[in-house]
């Protein structure tokens, strides 16, 4: 009968506390290759397939078959030409590449290459994309002396055989500005089988690059929507698509950060988001989470996150030695990778399992322990700051939490998520984690 009054008053417990939502934490994982090349960008193509590319190395990339868990030197020789730029990899035998305006393409890993020539008066080609080996698209920048330059972009449908002229909805994507000494338009992005998306830059009278304008195509590039945001007062530096409706742009240099969720109909702009870190590059992998690659104005490297829309931000990495990071990426809003100097590629995992203190894998007593030792002061500095602790989701660790792991360990129900992957981010510490 004691026993059955002890649970009804543990389960009495539980409906008073509040239950929030649970947001894992991701924290990042060194899985760097034993090599002293410097990686300088990661795609990946789907979730198993992706690639890495080397610094000074044009013909040879790392890809991978199985999500990254191993990476193969893979050696797209002979090259077609010596001035061929870092070949688009579209499978592991399967490749385009440039010269000038000359394409080649492989399928058999560079053992063999077919060349196409594109050709069109006054124009210098800018950025090329295939969707596959027959379908591509190629972005030109077009100036006939005393006009201004403008962009135009065409595809081929057979492999570079031909190409057509495609439609941008708009008179002519030109720059607006009188002292605009010339345009060019940023690599293509993809989102699924039909979405393209280019920035078209331009370059003033000092040589700053600003990425005024954006165009989108949803029908695999056959027509183009041109946009310009509200803020172009800001001179945006860089424009991203999280998906058709919802695009951002930012300015690194003056913290300017601008956004539309309903397409480009309404544009917000705000100031001074990017002010407390000096950032390299910036990823938003959903509404309100954003990712830097930033550094500390000398030598050292760091990626911050932000999940309020860059009002506030946290360190999510900070390597104890040197690590020359060069490039992050998202494939989607829980897995991330970066890549830097010596081989260096991180990934991220969840930071563990609700309830989880010691990290061990398993939710029992023994993490119960802990947290009672910490919440009367104790020293538990060892596995401080521990989020995983935060068993009701309520923001603190506390006893109460190691009551939830208790009852949790002996197979009581319990209404929250004990024993799942992913925590909280940030609770109030016990008074042995102060």
């Amino acid at each position: 009968m004691h026993g059955a009054i002890v649970k009804e008053r543990i389960i009495a417990c539980f409906i008073l506390l509040p239950m929030l939502s649970l947001h894992a934490q991701l924290i990042w994982e060194d899985v760097s290759l034993p090599v002293s090349e410097d990686f300088i960008s990661i795609r990946f193509l789907n979730g198993d397939d992706g690639y890495i590319t080397i610094s000074g190395v044009a013909d040879t990339v790392y890809y991978t078959f199985n999500g990254g868990d191993t990476w193969i030197r893979q050696e797209f020789i002979p090259r077609p030409h010596p001035d061929c730029g870092t070949p688009q990899i579209l499978s592991p035998a399967e490749a385009w590449t440039r010269r000038s305006n000359i394409f080649y393409k492989t399928t058999d890993a560079g053992a063999s290459w077919d060349s196409v020539e594109f050709s069109a008066a006054n124009s210098t080609i800018q950025h090329y994309h295939f969707l596959n080996m027959n379908e591509g698209v190629i972005g030109i920048r077009e100036f006939v002396p005393g006009n201004p330059e403008k962009v135009e972009i065409y595809k081929t449908i057979n492999g570079g055989q031909s190409f057509y002229p495609t439609t941008i909805n708009v008179d002519n994507v030109i720059s607006p500005s009188f002292f605009i000494w010339s345009i060019h338009l940023s690599e293509f992005e993809r989102f699924g089988s039909d979405i393209l998306w280019v920035s078209i830059y331009e370059k003033d009278q000092y040589w700053e690059y600003h990425a005024r304008d954006m165009i989108i195509s949803t029908d695999g590039g056959e027509t183009w929507d041109y946009y310009m945001p509200s803020g172009d007062s800001h001179w945006p530096r860089e424009h991203h698509m999280l998906t058709v409706d919802i695009r951002w742009y930012y300015n690194t240099f003056f913290g300017y950060l601008g956004e539309t969720i309903d397409g480009g109909n309404t544009w917000y702009d705000y100031d001074d988001r990017l002010a407390p870190i000096i950032c390299r590059q910036v990823l938003r992998t959903t509404l309100n989470d954003y990712w830097s690659l930033s550094h500390d104005g000398s030598t050292q490297f760091r990626i911050y996150h932000s999940s309020d829309k860059m009002e506030s931000w946290q360190i999510s990495y900070d390597p104890a030695t040197y690590t020359p990071l060069s490039y992050i990426y998202f494939l989607n809003d829980s897995s991330g990778w970066a890549v830097g100097g010596n081989g260096t590629i991180l990934k991220t995992i969840l930071n563990g399992k609700l309830g989880d203190v010691n990290q061990d894998g398993l939710v029992n007593s023994t993490d119960a322990l802990i947290i009672l030792s910490c919440d009367i002061g104790m020293d538990v500095t060892a596995y401080c700051p521990m989020p995983c602790g935060d068993a009701n989701l309520d923001g603190v660790v506390n006893s109460t939490d190691a009551l939830i792991i208790l009852s949790h360990d002996v197979g009581m129900d319990v209404p929250y998520p004990v024993g799942e992957p992913g925590c909280p981010e940030n609770p109030a510490p016990c008074a042995g984690c102060e």
